[in-house]
């Protein structure tokens, strides 16, 4: 779960909320995740693409529920600390954050949301088993009070934990890619020739990743990227990103499926997985994958 999903993630619920034909209220289960909790009294809510968004006739503003990968509470807590910024959409925290027994982090973020200015309070929860919730109670900042924050203590004292029911499409895939390494690489230009200097004028971009997953269900993970200029002045800039770690198949809430990768460093990364043609083409992201046997693993 990075903080550009979790942005999306809320602009897109936000929208789809206002645009719902039908709601629901009492419990909710996500039978795939192992996951499940109680719609608050006085509160109506709406399964949406990446989790659950909720809306009230009486209490000004609205509440989403986020699915996350995090096990740990000071990986989450150092990622959750740094705000949230992408476009559209710019909160950062107002207080420190404050440990909520021993499974939970919440405290209040202060920002806008499509150019309206709002206060928030989230509370994160981790389950050591499984995915955890990531609740975000968002509305005016003066109509923000400390029942925004009372009412996600609700939510998360009727969420339950438990072993998540078997999921076909997790099956398939586990048996597609478990021992397989998974290969992208994007090589492109753009820009002009300029005839009258006799030279091309451009950026030229290459990025490649190789995601080994082993079938002990741990995982090395190597990437780079570089960009070179030309046209009158020549600049290079590249990066690196490797590591290795944990990996593991889950359901999503849309009744998808997802990889996720959880580095020994702490850091997570998602990829919503689909696939064509019986599992012979296969997407992360959206971005076409190559996959093959791995000749050794660690």
């Amino acid at each position: 779960m990075t903080k550009k999903i979790i942005i999306l993630n809320l602009v897109i619920l936000f929208f789809f909320y206002l645009n719902a034909n039908s709601q629901n209220s009492g419990l909710v289960d996500y039978e795939y995740l192992g996951i499940e909790f109680k719609v608050p009294d006085g509160w109506v809510g709406q399964k949406g693409e990446e989790g659950y968004v909720m809306g009230s006739n009486t209490v000004a503003g609205m509440i989403t529920v986020f699915f996350h990968d995090y096990t740990d509470l000071q990986s989450l807590e150092a990622e959750i600390s740094q705000g949230i910024t992408d476009e559209g959409m710019q909160l950062t925290v107002e207080n420190q954050f404050e440990r909520i027994g021993d499974n939970a982090i919440g405290g209040t973020l202060v920002g806008q949301i499509q150019g309206s200015a709002v206060k928030a309070y989230s509370l994160t929860v981790v389950n050591k088993l499984g995915k955890g919730l990531m609740m975000i109670a968002v509305t005016s900042p003066e109509m923000y009070n400390s029942s925004y924050k009372d009412i996600l203590l609700e939510i998360k004292k009727s969420a339950k934990f438990k072993k998540p029911k078997e999921n076909p499409l997790v099956t398939e895939c586990l048996k597609q890619i478990s021992g397989r390494r998974l290969l992208y690489i994007y090589t492109g230009s753009t820009g002009s020739y300029d005839y009258d200097e006799g030279y091309y004028n451009g950026v030229y971009s290459n990025e490649e990743v190789k995601i080994d997953l082993c079938a002990n269900k741990t995982f090395r993970y190597s990437g780079n990227s570089s960009t070179s200029i030309t046209g009158g002045a020549i600049g290079y800039s590249g990066s690196n990103d490797n590591g290795d770690g944990e990996w593991k198949v889950n359901a999503t809430s849309a009744n998808g499926i997802e990889l996720s990768l959880m580095f020994n460093n702490g850091t997570v990364k998602s990829f919503k997985i689909t696939s064509e043609e019986n599992w012979r083409k296969i997407y992360l992201n959206g971005e076409r994958y190559y996959y093959d046997k791995i000749q050794g693993c660690f």
